[in-house]
Order: structure tokens, then sequence, then C-alpha cells
């Protein structure tokens, strides 16, 4: 019996610990942050947030704008936020565009996935 709840014990551990684990490492996080704040995108269509009914009928970005992107996360989201390039980052009101979770990653490449998701709605210039 007891070998069997220390058996019990580390199978749970193993499961929370995959579970903990973020969808992008935090040296992942920066490095795309780096790549993106440091690119001008062009909206290729009018965009909107694409993880609300309600917000999905505004236009945040008209097709054509020129954006800056940044990311934001935690260990099962990474929200895409943007702001018009011509804006400074820390005045500006950034916008949410996208919030991508856990379970939407479908590989194990989360860089990948994330540009990928990004050149859907912009393109760099």
């Amino acid at each position: 019996m007891g070998y069997m709840n220390r058996s019990a014990v580390f199978v749970l551990f193993l499961v929370f610990s995959a579970c903990a684990s973020p969808i992008l490492k935090d040296d992942e996080l920066r490095g795309l942050n780096r790549e993106l704040e440091s690119t001008v995108y062009t909206a290729t269509a009018d965009l909107t947030a694409d993880f609300s009914q309600e917000a999905s009928k505004e236009v945040i970005f008209k097709k054509g704008e020129k954006l800056k992107f940044f990311l934001e996360g935690g260990s099962d989201w990474i929200r895409l936020k943007a702001v018009r390039a011509s804006e400074r980052r820390e005045q500006a009101i950034a916008r949410t565009l996208m919030f991508v979770l856990r379970e939407d990653i479908k590989g194990e490449d989360g860089p990948a996935e994330i540009r990928a998701r990004i050149a859907k709605l912009a393109v760099s210039k």
C-alpha cells in the first residue's frame, strides 16, 4: 500500500509539472518581443479582436495601418497587443488583438505558432 501511495504521488507530481510549464519560456517571450518591437507591420485587413463575439464587430486597426506588436504572457496564455507604429508604446493605448491559450498551441514550437498567427494579421516591411 505504501508503494502505491508513493507511485500515485509521483504520477500527480509529473502531471502537475507538465501543466505548469508555460506556453513560451521567459527567454522565448523576451526574444519574440525584441523581434516584434523592432519591426513595423502593416495590417493586411481590418483588424478586430478575435477572442470575443462582441469585440469582433469593432475594427481596431484599419487595413494598411502601420503597427508595432508586443506579447504579454502567463503560464496558460499569450496575449498579442498592438499600437500604431507612429505612437510610443509607453504613451499609447495598446489594443489586444489575440489571446492564445495553451490548448490552442498544437505543436511543440510555441514561437513558430505565434509567428504564424501574427502573419495572418499583418506583414512586416
